[in-house]
């Protein structure tokens, strides 16, 4: 009897707070509004017309309902932006009078909200009741009264997660696919299922195949390529001001970040996410041995920033709150509860006279389901009616707005996302109060996302969190303030504009090293990338194959194929760290401190593909401390794209490990093979004997050059002769460099050294060693310092040297290097000692500031001019690249200088590993100790 009238209050609750949003959005005139535009959409589909465009989708919406909305704002076309195959299925509708089809639709909403409710106290292990409550105002209340797709998309997920649990996979499936109607929220799911899964990949490789097919058969292949190039970029455009945004993108559009760089920095997070909610999904699943968590857990982690994330689709994270609640126990049940709680709630619409029931119910009900403590249920109802009282005090107030005024993005007017950018602006007001009401709904997701995490196992020590987060930002934002001070320079991607427009040549049947293939390309780039200046044409001396690799990028407009590319080497540096951190023992904070600036900062605002050929390096030598030969092969192929870098690295592998000979033959030929089958005989040709001797005669006198044919050349020698000098120093260097790494990998037992060492003694001469590539030595000294006994303290310096990109102390990119990574490394590496890191940090700085004065006062003439330059041919993009570095080059005292405490780190790394290679005993430094 008691549980019967909870449940009839529960029922009473949830329609009076539905009532109630419907009364208010009614108001508004904007009842049903997203349905009549999707009613719309799929009439328009249905009758040949593209339902994208704001003609004739804005006639219809105006010609069916309520005009009440449009009388108030009579320019606005609202958008459809649904995939093709999700307007397919509305067509049935859009064939009826628009009365009976809300009729129906709502029906269906309602049918869906049920599924969900009963699907999910069905896995989750509750009461109805509970499940009830979760959705009464976040699902029912909230999108009911718009006529929002999100019911169905989350009843898809309970359902499919239900299928899991029953152990369905094909099931599972097909509900899986059901959810793509909301493919960023369906999305997640169907990788889930699919990675992990193998039951449930027929079926959704059918139902993708499915789906396709539909939408082309609707709308046609021109529609469907708008919809991903054109509609989903311009409708994430429209709401980066909308007050119930929760994306990252609405965020960094607030703080002054450009609209086009926020909704490409909220699809990267989302793909990060993507893989993240993936991979723990699979964990949780695993030790639980509930299915349900593979189709749960990644929409709760796709809510959590992205580029559009509404207020309506928080609810997908529910289930995983509920199902997280019921395998926790303490403290993180409590977490867990509190995060449920708040995701039931949208505080979003706390204006609402909808949410007068938030204390009572989800508050107070799911306080009471849980704790059955009286006083608890007390305290959460009464502090729940507080919070939206002093909310709505708030909005009271008027408080000014919150957030800088962007610039307005530029959405082609043909798209009803055009119109509807303008309604988002007039009617968003950015407010204290509308920033502030999104707070709770981002703590319970982060809250939520935390539990998850340390559930499948990546839970952190509490020593951990303060040196991994101090890694962290003292790595961000250095990097972030290179990227603001390219971006305002023009030199913003202006290495990975090179790559493009070379790999776009190539691929047309041009060559990809004449000045003429590029320039136009080059010149093209819109604002804030670079864009080559009339006379100059930015060289990509790689080989074909790596152009070729490169091809897939340039079927994508620049901007995109740059947020890939960086993309990218954020993972190459993120993989790098990974795989130094569990090669030398040493926590991650230890490794991001010694590639975080000389991988990340040297390279990723320019686009560099250093840090890719780093990464597979580094990755390489764990794989070959693992005895994993046919993944070392793989990394040292995918290093080959920085040839200077892995070349000493694969021959190496080639002469002591044995095991990797046939393999590393095999990429090798496949390689050569696909660089003769893109570019031909007479091009590879001109690659090696021409292109790559011009490079070097282009940057020999640059300022930013580290290699010995620099250094020649500064000292009078002629350039030709300095680049010969610089390509016979490397030669012997990497031969050194390989007997040296033999020598200490069979002295410490520990093969990774022989990968390690000769990349890193390659960068001690050369004819062309850049800031980027010096990162190489790195992971060497880091892993020698670990494994040596004796002259560590010479490797510590090294490292410390070789961390940080002294040439970079010309601006305020370095003003935290002190700190991190050259005091942290200190303290970390050597005993905690406090003295000597704050000695390290005092030094340091001295440097930096001694260095920054020298470069800002340096008006004396060059230290040693240079002289004769020999001729390179007209048509490749050297020769006019080494005009610009010729008026660009002081060679002033203070650019040697600059330099100098990198050429001490890299002699500092060389000396003590001779020493160790002809004394060291025949153990590990481990067991020395």
């Amino acid at each position: 009897m008691r549980r019967s009238w909870i449940a009839a209050g529960i029922v009473v609750a949830t329609v009076v707070a539905l009532a109630a949003q419907t009364s208010v959005v009614t108001r508004t005139g904007f009842f049903v509004g997203d349905f009549r535009a999707f009613y719309c959409a799929a009439r328009v589909a249905s009758q040949g017309a593209d339902p994208y465009r704001t003609q004739p989708l804005g006639a219809c919406e105006r010609s069916v309902g309520s005009g009440t909305f449009f009388q108030k704002n009579p320019r606005v076309t609202i958008p459809a932006p649904l995939p093709g195959y999700a307007i397919a299925a509305l067509i049935p509708f859009a064939r009826l009078p628009f009365g009976a089809a809300v009729v129906g639709w709502l029906a269906l909403l309602f049918l869906a909200w049920l599924a969900c409710v009963i699907a999910l106290a069905a896995f989750g292990g509750v009461e109805r009741e509970v499940t009830v409550a979760a959705f009464a105002l976040s699902l029912a209340a909230l999108s009911l009264p718009f006529g929002e797709v999100v019911p169905l998309c989350v009843a898809c997920i309970c359902l499919s997660a239900y299928a899991a649990w029953r152990d369905r996979p094909h099931l599972a499936a097909l509900f899986a696919a059901g959810s793509m109607i909301e493919p960023h929220l369906g999305l997640p799911v169907c990788v889930a299922l699919a990675v992990w899964l193998s039951g449930t990949r027929w079926v959704l490789g059918l139902c993708a195949v499915v789906l396709a097919a539909l939408s082309v058969i609707v709308l046609g292949l021109p529609a469907n390529i708008e919809y991903f190039t054109s509609v989903l970029p311009a409708h994430a455009l429209s709401e980066l001001t909308r007050d119930t945004q929760y994306s990252l993108s609405a965020v960094l559009a607030a703080v002054g970040v450009s609209p086009n760089a926020a909704v490409r920095a909220g699809s990267l997070w989302y793909l990060a996410m993507l893989a993240l909610g993936t991979f723990v999904a699979g964990r949780m699943a695993r030790t639980t041995g509930n299915r349900a968590f593979l189709v749960c857990v990644p929409p709760a982690f796709a809510v959590f920033g992205g580029t559009f994330i509404h207020v309506t689709q928080i609810a997908a994270a529910i289930p995983a709150a509920i199902l997280l609640i019921s395998i926790s126990k303490g403290r993180a049940q409590t977490a867990a509860i509190v995060a449920l709680i708040l995701l039931a709630v949208p505080w979003g619409w706390v204006y609402s006279p909808a949410l007068l029931v938030a204390p009572f119910l989800p508050i107070a009900f799911l306080a009471w389901r849980y704790s059955r403590n009286t006083t608890i249920v007390l305290v959460s109802a009464i502090g729940g009616f507080a919070a939206i009282l002093g909310l709505q005090q708030l909005f009271v107030l008027a408080l000014p707005h919150l957030g800088v005024h962007a610039a307005v993005p530029v959405i082609d007017t043909r798209l009803a996302e055009s119109s509807w950018m303008h309604f988002s602006a007039r009617n968003s007001n950015g407010s204290v109060a509308a920033w502030v009401v999104r707070l709770p709904t981002w703590a319970a997701l982060g809250t939520l996302l935390a539990l998850c995490l340390r559930r499948a196992g990546f839970a952190l020590a509490r020593e951990t969190i303060a040196p991994l987060s101090l890694a962290i930002v003292c790595t961000i934002l250095p990097i972030g303030a290179q990227f603001y001070g390219d971006r305002a320079n023009g030199w913003l991607g202006i290495d990975f504009r090179a790559y493009y427009c070379a790999a776009l040549a190539q691929r047309d049947g041009r060559n990809p090293y004449f000045a003429d293939s590029l320039h136009a390309c080059e010149s093209s780039t819109a604002a804030p990338f670079y864009r080559a200046p009339r006379r100059v044409t930015v060289p990509a001396p790689y080989p074909p194959y790596a152009l070729a690799v490169l091809a897939p990028l340039t079927f994508l407009p620049f901007e995109d194929a740059a947020t890939v590319w960086w993309m990218l080497l954020a993972l190459a540096i993120g993989l790098a760290v990974y795989a130094l951190s569990t090669m030398s023992g040493q926590g991650v904070p230890v490794a991001l401190g010694a590639l975080g600036l000389s991988a990340g900062l040297t390279s990723l605002t320019t686009g560099n593909m250093a840090p890719l050929g780093v990464a597979a390096i580094v990755f390489a030598a764990l794989c070959v401390q693992q005895a994993r030969w046919i993944w070392a092969t793989v990394a040292l192929a995918v290093g080959m794209m920085e040839p200077q870098l892995a070349l000493p690295a694969a021959l190496a592998c080639f002469l002591v490990c044995a095991p990797m000979r046939v393999a590393l033959l095999v990429a090798a030929a496949a390689l050569g093979l696909l660089g003769l089958g893109v570019a031909g005989l007479p091009q590879t040709v001109q690659y090696v004997t021409s292109v790559i001797p011009a490079h070097a005669l282009a940057e020999v006198s640059r300022d930013n050059q580290y290699s010995l044919a620099t250094i020649a050349a500064a000292a009078g020698v002629p350039d030709a002769a300095a680049t010969l000098v610089g390509s016979i120093s490397y030669l012997l260097m990497m031969a050194f460099g390989i007997a040296l790494g033999w020598r200490l990998a069979r002295r410490y037992d520990e093969p990774a050294l022989a990968v390690l060492i000769p990349p890193a003694f390659s960068l001690l001469g050369g004819s062309f060693v850049h800031t980027g590539e010096i990162a190489a030595a790195v992971p060497a000294a880091l892993l020698l310092y670990t494994r040596a006994v004796t002259l560590r303290p010479w490797l510590l310096a090294a490292l410390v040297l070789l961390a940080v990109p002294w040439m970079y102390a010309t601006s305020i990119t370095l003003f935290l290097a002190p700190l991190f990574p050259a005091a942290y490394l200190v303290y970390e590496l050597w005993r905690r000692d406090r003295t000597l890191a704050l000695a390290t940090a005092v030094a340091s700085s001295a440097v930096i500031m001694l260095l920054f004065w020298l470069a800002a006062h340096s008006h004396a003439p060059p230290a040693i001019r240079a002289h004769l330059y020999p001729a390179i041919d007209p048509r490749l993009a050297e020769s006019s690249w080494r005009k610009l570095v010729l008026g660009n080059s002081t060679n002033s005292l203070a650019t040697w200088l600059l330099r100098l405490p990198t050429w001490c780190g890299l002699l500092l790394l060389a000396v003590p590993a001779v020493r160790l290679a002809r004394r060291a005993p025949l153990v590990l430094a481990s067991e020395a100790s």
